[in-house]
């Protein structure tokens, strides 16, 4: 079983189609520590966070199982519980954050095929992102979406200091982004996945950005000003980063939504009127 995975960290696809080949049944096997990174996780899980796409369609076609979450119990005091979905957008973000080379293009198409791959082979985008620590709210595909565009947005948004591959890379994560949502969508994602927090925060932006849509409001109604040292360095921030989202975003929000005026359930109206 060692082999199997240093093999797969090694992207050397036909010494993991040998092994599998003798030993089918590894491909259900999970990884032990050391490393410690990759304890518990599925040689599928392995194969994608270490960059290996071909290593990855192999096990696929191995039968991997697409709905794997790592770690059934806790092994320390603070563990993240993750599908595989979540291996899946990290790579896809990683990569389309990147995409200005052809290099990178060709590289970031691989993994969003990938994803695909794995959506058709039923994949479950719903089943949530967990974690021990009693702060953090359990999260969905979609919403997880939404916080790697965040996070791989650029953050200087001063106006002297946005260069214009700089820009390229906004415009290009943006189209990347419609893109990996559509596809979520399409799959069944579960566009009203987010918690309101009493105290608002950065984290909290895309919580609020998601009621904002949902009750047909202005984007950035509620969210958080600001801070002066905030205001020096990055006074676009909204603006380039989450204004051009509104158009890609809103059309989701805009169908079976009573704020849209879209005859729904009692039930369904009931589930919303809790946000207002």
């Amino acid at each position: 079983m060692k082999k199997l995975f240093t093999m797969i960290r090694r992207g050397q696809v036909e010494e993991v189609r040998k092994i599998l080949e003798k030993k089918p049944e590894l491909i259900a096997c999970t990884a032990k520590a050391p490393p410690r990174k990759d304890d518990g996780q599925s040689p599928l899980m392995v194969a994608i966070k270490s960059d290996n796409l071909e290593v990855a369609h192999l096990l696929l076609d191995f039968g991997a199982d697409v709905n794997f979450v790592n770690g059934d119990e806790p092994t320390e005091p603070y563990s993240i519980y993750a599908p595989i979905w979540d291996n899946a957008l990290g790579q896809c973000f990683l990569r389309a954050n990147h995409t200005v080379s052809e290099a990178s293009k060709a590289r970031t198409e691989g993994y969003f095929q990938l994803l695909c791959r794995l959506l058709d082979l039923g994949m479950d985008i719903n089943r949530e992102l967990t974690c021990s620590l009693p702060q953090f709210h359990p999260k969905k595909a979609w919403r997880a979406a939404l916080d790697y565009y965040q996070q791989f947005s650029f953050d200087d948004f001063a106006r002297n200091s946005i260069g214009e591959m700089k820009r390229e890379q906004q415009r290009q994560l943006q189209d990347w982004t419609a893109r990996i949502l559509e596809v979520l969508a399409a799959h069944g994602a579960d566009i009203y996945d987010y918690h309101i927090r009493e105290k608002s925060s950065t984290a909290d932006d895309i919580d609020r950005i998601i009621r904002n849509l949902i009750l047909n409001r202005e984007l950035r109604e509620g969210i958080r000003e600001l801070t002066e040292g905030e205001q020096k360095y990055m006074p676009q921030w909204f603006e380039v980063k989450w204004r051009p989202m509104d158009a890609i975003l809103r059309p989701y929000y805009a169908k079976d939504n009573p704020y849209y005026g879209v005859e729904v359930t009692p039930e369904r109206r009931a589930f919303f009127e809790r946000f207002v």
